[in-house]
């Protein structure tokens, strides 16, 4: 995980030493680096994500100057501000100063201008190194996982104690997909995608340590994971609102279509893997669902989940071609488009009147189609068996396609 304003607030410098004095903030943000200000100009030296020491010398003395630094540095991504008081130039944080750290959200801190400025630059930098590192094994741990690029069960389970996961406690997979297409973007629309997915999968982590849960997570290309540790399905619930209404407000204006699927909770390696699988058939269901809700959990998928986990893609085509070859085949070789009208009488509880207007056909058209596919099935439609298997089969056909 990357550092953040709240991770450096467990450090004893910042029990001791340095003092927030922004009470309204934003401390999620990830940090990057520590920055000493020593030019007039802010925006020039930084990348974004610092977190920028200011001495008060160069002109930066009063608050009106200092106000418009914090303007700067929100503008151009800086994640916190830390202003040395008690000198010539800074005798003290002004209120003014912190009642506008506080309106745009900005970790404003203060230390005092005696303490040893490179040993705190030190110690934030060396936090930072060791939580980047962190990140990285824990990159590493998931994509040996879910590839199951492991020799044993031991080696991904001691590979995932070294990176603070504890693979036997129980575990709900959340998987998350989108309608990017890779093929026909060029390179900065696949950059600018890859950083919004890995912004919104951080904020998912952040979402997770709010609510005292682990969350780890893996993205690559088309694939974005993650693992939340819980202990009952009441957590699942908690954690998925709060993820979801998240989702719905961040890619409400966004071009992209976000599809989300969670598992059953399971446990051990195992068990993360087949949490795995399930997220992934869930959030195909999602995708496939006429509903407007951008998730689904794999408990909610019914039969359909029952059916896919014990079956191949093949054994399931095959059932389909079993049960309507007659009618796909017909629509095929003739545009007689029995399918949709079986499926639209079907779910409209076999009503006449009320599937005719759906296929903008005439009622007597209607009933000749559905005489023509009874003879062709050798199977009423009044028969609740029968409507019950083709129902399934239009789920399944729907959930198999591309």
């Amino acid at each position: 995980m990357s550092a953040t304003i709240r991770n450096l607030l467990k450090l004893e410098i910042f029990k001791n030493v340095i003092t927030l004095v922004s009470k309204d903030c934003d401390l999620d943000k990830a940090v990057t680096w520590p920055y000493i200000k020593q030019m007039k100009e802010l925006a020039p030296w930084i990348n974004g994500g610092e977190i920028v020491f200011v001495m008060g010398n160069n002109g930066d003395d009063t608050v009106d100057r200092q106000i418009s630094i914090l303007k700067e540095g929100q503008e151009h991504g800086v994640s916190a501000f830390v202003f040395l008081y008690g000198s010539q130039y800074i005798d003290d944080i002004d209120s003014e100063l912190i009642e506008y750290a506080n309106k745009i959200k900005m970790p404003l801190f203060k230390i005092h201008y005696n303490v040893k400025l490179i040993d705190i630059v030190k110690e934030i930098s060396n936090a930072i190194l060791q939580a980047d590192n962190m990140e990285k094994l824990i990159f590493n741990f998931m994509n040996d996982l879910l590839n199951k690029n492991f020799v044993s069960e031991e080696h991904i389970i001691k590979q995932g104690y070294e990176c603070g996961i504890i693979i036997d406690n129980n575990c709900c997979a959340m998987v998350l997909n989108t309608n990017f297409n890779y093929e026909n973007a060029n390179y900065d629309k696949i950059l600018t995608y890859r950083n919004t997915m890995n912004y919104v999968l951080k904020r998912i982590e952040q979402i997770g340590n709010q609510l005292g849960f682990k969350i780890i997570s893996y993205f690559r290309m088309d694939k974005a994971v993650c693992l939340i540790f819980v202990e009952n399905s009441r957590d699942i619930e908690k954690i998925s609102n709060e993820i979801n209404e998240f989702l719905d407000y961040f890619f409400e204006y966004n071009e992209l279509a976000v599809f989300v699927g969670y598992s059953n909770i399971h446990k051990g390696v195992k068990g993360c893997l087949k949490a795995v699988d399930e997220g992934e058939k869930a959030v195909k269901f999602a995708e496939k669902s006429d509903s407007y809700k951008i998730s689904c959990n794999y408990s909610d998928m019914g039969f359909l989940g029952l059916v896919v986990n014990y079956n191949t893609k093949e054994e399931l085509m095959s059932y389909c071609r079993d049960t309507l070859g007659v009618l796909i085949d017909s629509d095929k070789e003739n545009n007689t488009e029995y399918m949709l009208t079986v499926k639209v009488f079907l779910e409209n509880n076999n009503n006449i009147i009320a599937s005719a207007n759906k296929l903008f056909i005439h009622r007597n058209t209607l009933i000749n189609r559905i005489n023509h596919i009874e003879q062709l099935t050798g199977r009423s439609l009044k028969d609740a068996d029968v409507k019950m298997e083709y129902l399934c089969v239009f789920k399944l056909l729907e959930f198999m396609s591309d």
